[in-house]
């Protein structure tokens, strides 16, 4: 709406340039051709001839003269609205050839003024300038009450970045529009693009972010970041994306790592921490020396050494 109503202000600008070429530019000229056309004939007496302007670095100059109305007996003043060089004064003498009406007059021959011409051409110019400013701020509003309607009624979705555009520059610096695509509710795939509105470091915040948030509605959509929120979502997606980075590298790295590796020790520790780092040895247990059973008379079953020879108990022989 703020668009809309600056190019109407424009368009007003210019229709008051155009008035005000007409009504003393061409209106003026209008009336002295009208009396050279039609006006009475007469003699006017020079009074004085002034230069204020140059073209080219040669001087122009107007005449000043009196004359007389012959109806009414009344003496008037006149003054040239066209410009004489010094070649074309010198060919006139104390008095010129006018034409009159009432108390307007004309030097005879009559020089149109330039705005004869160039007059229409600034009006036309004018004209069409104050038109096109006014078809453009029709255009915004449409446009910009198409872009409130979608915003209201129309459906959530995600675009993805897919290029930018240079659409217009001011005060030499580019402005670009942004092309993206999403998909619709029905699963259609659509290419959608904003105005030549965004700065070359706006348009780097979209192409950072890849996917932005957006409304729908068929083929028409907008997007909802507003400008003054753009680079900070930029900058908080491209954060998220730098953790998320980071944490699927770490999960890589964990998973190709041995669970509990054990302790190393460093080699530049003391000797005395390496030693109680190192795992001691266990002791070993000696195994239970294996005993023969004792034996046993044959006889009497009584205990008997080996280098027994005769049973202590009945005196057999134990050979």
């Amino acid at each position: 709406m703020k668009k809309a109503i600056l190019f109407i202000f424009l368009a007003l600008c210019f229709a008051g340039a155009s008035a005000a070429v007409y009504f003393f530019g061409i209106v003026p000229n209008q009336e002295r051709a009208h009396i050279a056309k039609n006006g009475v004939p007469g003699v006017g007496t020079v009074t004085a001839i002034r230069s204020n302007t140059e073209v080219n670095d040669e001087p122009r100059y107007r005449i000043e003269f009196t004359f007389v109305n012959a109806e009414t007996g009344q003496k008037h003043n006149g003054r040239t609205a066209d410009v004489y060089t010094y070649s074309e004064l010198s060919s006139l003498g104390e008095t010129v050839p006018i034409k009159y009406i009432g108390d307007r007059a004309v030097v005879m021959p009559y020089k149109a003024s330039i705005m004869s011409w160039l007059g229409w051409i600034l009006i036309a110019a004018f004209v069409a300038a104050a038109l096109g400013l006014i078809v453009g701020a029709v255009l915004v509003i449409k446009f910009s009450k198409e872009a409130s309607s979608i915003k209201k009624g129309g459906k959530d979705g995600t675009a993805t970045f897919l290029s930018s555009s240079v659409g217009m520059y001011i005060n030499n610096a580019p402005r670009y529009k942004i092309h993206y695509t999403y998909t619709d509710e029905f699963g259609e795939y659509h290419e959608g693009k904003t105005g030549s509105s965004y700065r070359q470091d706006e348009a780097d915040a979209f192409q950072s972010m890849r996917t932005f948030p957006i409304r729908f509605a068929g083929k028409k959509s907008v997007i909802l970041i507003q400008k003054k929120d753009l680079l900070a979502a930029a900058a908080a997606a491209s954060a998220a994306q730098s953790a998320a980075m980071q944490n699927a590298a770490m999960q890589a790295q964990a998973f190709t790592q041995p669970q509990n590796p054990p302790p190393q020790a460093h080699p530049f520790a003391p000797l005395q921490a390496q030693e109680t780092s190192q795992p001691q040895p266990q002791p070993t247990q000696q195994p239970t020396p294996f005993t023969q059973p004792p034996a046993l008379c044959k006889f009497c079953n009584a205990a008997v050494t080996p280098d027994m020879k005769f049973c202590a108990n009945c005196g057999a022989g134990l050979s």
